[in-house]
Protein backbone atom coordinates (compact mmCIF):
# COMPACT_ATOMS: atom_id res chain seq x y z
CA UNK A 1 0.00 0.00 0.00
CA UNK A 2 2.78 2.46 0.95
CA UNK A 3 4.66 1.62 -2.43
CA UNK A 4 1.30 2.54 -4.40
CA UNK A 5 0.71 5.71 -2.48
CA UNK A 6 4.36 7.05 -2.86
CA UNK A 7 3.83 7.00 -6.71
CA UNK A 8 1.39 9.23 -6.26
CA UNK A 9 1.45 12.83 -6.15
CA UNK A 10 0.31 14.96 -2.93
CA UNK A 11 -3.26 16.02 -3.20
CA UNK A 12 -3.95 13.34 -6.01
CA UNK A 13 -7.77 11.62 -4.99
CA UNK A 14 -7.04 7.74 -4.89
CA UNK A 15 -10.23 5.19 -4.70
CA UNK A 16 -9.79 2.51 -2.11
CA UNK A 17 -11.94 -0.91 -1.29
CA UNK A 18 -12.12 -1.45 2.24
CA UNK A 19 -13.09 -4.41 3.72
CA UNK A 20 -15.34 -4.59 6.42
CA UNK A 21 -18.17 -6.61 8.72
CA UNK A 22 -20.80 -5.74 5.81
CA UNK A 23 -18.82 -6.03 3.15
CA UNK A 24 -16.40 -4.35 1.18
CA UNK A 25 -17.32 -0.44 0.73
CA UNK A 26 -15.38 2.18 -1.58
CA UNK A 27 -13.92 5.24 -0.38
CA UNK A 28 -12.59 8.08 -1.82
CA UNK A 29 -9.39 10.34 -0.35
CA UNK A 30 -7.07 13.11 -0.89
CA UNK A 31 -3.73 12.59 -0.25
CA UNK A 32 -1.77 14.65 2.52
CA UNK A 33 1.40 15.39 3.39
CA UNK A 34 2.69 12.54 5.66
CA UNK A 35 5.98 14.65 7.19
CA UNK A 36 5.19 17.71 9.06
CA UNK A 37 7.06 20.73 9.20
CA UNK A 38 8.45 20.03 12.78
CA UNK A 39 9.95 16.15 11.34
CA UNK A 40 11.47 18.00 8.43
CA UNK A 41 13.32 20.75 10.62
CA UNK A 42 14.51 17.52 12.50
CA UNK A 43 15.96 15.69 9.92
CA UNK A 44 17.34 19.03 8.52
CA UNK A 45 19.27 19.97 12.05
CA UNK A 46 20.02 16.34 12.53
CA UNK A 47 21.46 16.07 8.83
CA UNK A 48 23.38 18.90 9.38
CA UNK A 49 24.52 18.24 12.28
CA UNK A 50 25.97 14.49 11.31
CA UNK A 51 27.51 16.02 7.78
CA UNK A 52 29.19 18.78 9.84
CA UNK A 53 30.65 16.80 12.59
CA UNK A 54 32.30 14.44 9.72
CA UNK A 55 33.79 17.67 7.92
CA UNK A 56 35.23 18.58 11.19
CA UNK A 57 36.52 15.57 12.12
CA UNK A 58 38.52 14.91 8.94
CA UNK A 59 39.48 18.74 8.94
CA UNK A 60 40.83 17.76 12.71
CA UNK A 61 42.91 14.84 11.43
CA UNK A 62 43.62 14.82 8.02
CA UNK A 63 45.15 11.70 6.42
CA UNK A 64 44.01 9.99 9.76
CA UNK A 65 42.49 6.37 8.07
CA UNK A 66 40.04 6.33 11.20
CA UNK A 67 38.86 10.10 10.63
CA UNK A 68 38.04 9.23 7.09
CA UNK A 69 36.19 6.18 8.36
CA UNK A 70 34.56 8.57 10.35
CA UNK A 71 33.67 10.93 7.92
CA UNK A 72 32.32 8.56 5.57
CA UNK A 73 29.44 7.18 8.15
CA UNK A 74 28.56 10.72 9.40
CA UNK A 75 28.25 12.29 5.88
CA UNK A 76 26.39 8.96 5.14
CA UNK A 77 24.12 9.02 7.75
CA UNK A 78 23.34 12.44 7.11
CA UNK A 79 22.68 11.40 3.33
CA UNK A 80 20.32 8.21 5.00
CA UNK A 81 18.35 11.09 7.19
CA UNK A 82 17.75 13.45 4.29
CA UNK A 83 16.37 10.77 1.58
CA UNK A 84 14.04 8.61 4.07
CA UNK A 85 11.11 6.90 2.32
CA UNK A 86 8.69 9.39 -0.01
CA UNK A 87 7.19 9.90 -3.24
CA UNK A 88 9.31 8.83 -5.74
CA UNK A 89 7.13 10.62 -8.28
CA UNK A 90 8.36 14.30 -7.60
CA UNK A 91 9.85 16.41 -10.65
CA UNK A 92 12.16 15.45 -12.78
CA UNK A 93 10.62 12.32 -13.14
CA UNK A 94 13.63 9.91 -11.72
CA UNK A 95 14.90 12.03 -9.14
CA UNK A 96 12.06 10.36 -6.76
CA UNK A 97 13.30 6.84 -7.50
CA UNK A 98 17.21 8.06 -7.71
CA UNK A 99 16.60 8.77 -3.82
CA UNK A 100 15.03 5.52 -3.14
CA UNK A 101 18.34 4.53 -4.16
CA UNK A 102 20.56 6.57 -2.47
CA UNK A 103 18.80 5.88 0.79
CA UNK A 104 18.81 2.04 0.43
CA UNK A 105 22.73 2.57 -0.61
CA UNK A 106 23.81 4.27 2.46
CA UNK A 107 21.23 1.95 4.69
CA UNK A 108 23.90 -0.92 3.71
CA UNK A 109 27.46 0.94 4.00
CA UNK A 110 26.73 2.64 7.53
CA UNK A 111 27.22 -0.45 9.47
CA UNK A 112 30.15 -1.75 7.70
CA UNK A 113 31.61 1.95 7.94
CA UNK A 114 30.92 2.23 11.87
CA UNK A 115 32.05 -1.67 12.46
CA UNK A 116 35.70 -0.11 10.26
CA UNK A 117 36.15 2.51 12.49
CA UNK A 118 35.50 -0.02 15.58
CA UNK A 119 39.06 -1.55 14.07
CA UNK A 120 40.73 1.88 13.68
CA UNK A 121 40.02 3.63 16.94
CA UNK A 122 41.41 4.35 19.22
CA UNK A 123 43.99 2.48 17.84
CA UNK A 124 44.18 -0.14 14.82
CA UNK A 125 43.08 -3.65 15.74
CA UNK A 126 45.08 -7.01 15.13
CA UNK A 127 42.44 -8.91 15.35
CA UNK A 128 41.01 -11.20 12.63
CA UNK A 129 37.78 -8.95 12.45
CA UNK A 130 39.99 -6.59 10.76
CA UNK A 131 40.17 -9.28 7.60
CA UNK A 132 36.55 -8.77 7.74
CA UNK A 133 36.77 -5.16 6.14
CA UNK A 134 37.00 -5.60 2.74
CA UNK A 135 34.82 -8.51 1.89
CA UNK A 136 32.02 -6.38 4.44
CA UNK A 137 32.22 -3.85 1.57
CA UNK A 138 31.76 -5.68 -1.04
CA UNK A 139 28.45 -7.14 0.73
CA UNK A 140 26.86 -4.10 1.41
CA UNK A 141 27.80 -3.14 -2.39
CA UNK A 142 25.68 -6.55 -3.53
CA UNK A 143 23.21 -5.42 -1.21
CA UNK A 144 22.81 -1.64 -2.41
CA UNK A 145 23.01 -2.89 -6.05
CA UNK A 146 20.06 -5.71 -5.57
CA UNK A 147 18.31 -3.12 -3.52
CA UNK A 148 18.34 -0.48 -5.79
CA UNK A 149 18.09 -2.69 -8.93
CA UNK A 150 15.00 -4.22 -7.85
CA UNK A 151 13.47 -0.99 -6.46
CA UNK A 152 14.19 0.27 -9.76
CA UNK A 153 12.68 -2.51 -11.55
CA UNK A 154 9.02 -2.02 -9.08
CA UNK A 155 8.50 1.58 -10.32
CA UNK A 156 9.34 1.01 -13.94
CA UNK A 157 6.70 -2.08 -14.19
CA UNK A 158 4.52 -0.73 -11.56
CA UNK A 159 4.91 -4.13 -10.04
CA UNK A 160 4.04 -5.25 -6.43
CA UNK A 161 6.21 -8.41 -6.75
CA UNK A 162 8.74 -6.84 -8.09
CA UNK A 163 8.41 -4.44 -4.82
CA UNK A 164 8.20 -7.13 -2.68
CA UNK A 165 11.83 -8.21 -4.25
CA UNK A 166 13.24 -5.08 -3.14
CA UNK A 167 11.75 -5.32 0.42
CA UNK A 168 13.49 -8.70 0.62
CA UNK A 169 16.88 -7.13 -0.23
CA UNK A 170 16.27 -4.01 2.06
CA UNK A 171 14.94 -6.42 5.14
CA UNK A 172 18.68 -8.60 4.22
CA UNK A 173 20.37 -5.39 4.71
CA UNK A 174 17.94 -4.42 7.97
CA UNK A 175 19.48 -7.76 9.15
CA UNK A 176 22.98 -6.70 8.44
CA UNK A 177 22.74 -3.52 9.59
CA UNK A 178 21.56 -5.08 12.73
CA UNK A 179 24.37 -7.78 12.87
CA UNK A 180 27.20 -5.18 12.17
CA UNK A 181 26.07 -2.61 15.09
CA UNK A 182 26.02 -5.28 17.65
CA UNK A 183 29.30 -6.30 16.15
CA UNK A 184 30.44 -3.02 16.50
CA UNK A 185 29.51 -2.17 19.96
CA UNK A 186 31.09 -5.34 20.80
CA UNK A 187 34.60 -4.47 19.74
CA UNK A 188 33.95 -1.31 21.02
CA UNK A 189 33.24 -3.53 24.84
CA UNK A 190 36.65 -5.08 24.15
CA UNK A 191 38.62 -2.31 23.65
CA UNK A 192 37.55 -0.60 26.42
CA UNK A 193 38.33 -3.51 28.55
CA UNK A 194 42.05 -3.61 26.91
CA UNK A 195 42.96 0.06 26.90
CA UNK A 196 45.82 0.61 29.10
CA UNK A 197 45.22 4.04 29.70
CA UNK A 198 42.41 6.37 31.00
CA UNK A 199 42.67 9.04 27.96
CA UNK A 200 42.09 5.58 25.52
CA UNK A 201 39.05 4.80 27.81
CA UNK A 202 37.69 8.67 27.42
CA UNK A 203 38.00 8.23 23.91
CA UNK A 204 35.72 4.75 23.66
CA UNK A 205 33.10 6.81 26.11
CA UNK A 206 32.96 9.61 23.95
CA UNK A 207 32.40 7.69 21.15
CA UNK A 208 29.54 5.62 22.81
CA UNK A 209 27.96 8.69 24.36
CA UNK A 210 28.36 10.53 20.53
CA UNK A 211 26.42 7.34 19.28
CA UNK A 212 23.51 7.65 21.98
CA UNK A 213 23.07 11.46 20.64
Amino acid sequence: LEFVLDGCRIGDTVTLSIAGATGPRIEQAVLQHYYGPFYLLSVILVSTLFFGVGLVVVWKKPGDPAALVYHFGSVATAVQLSTTWGSYVTAPAFLGVLVRVVFSAMYAFIPVAFFHLTRLFPRPSTTPGRRLIIPLYGAAIILATGSGMSFMQAWSGNSIDAFHTHLQWFNATRVFLIVLVAGGLWAIRQSYLRAGEEPERRKLRWVVWGMFV
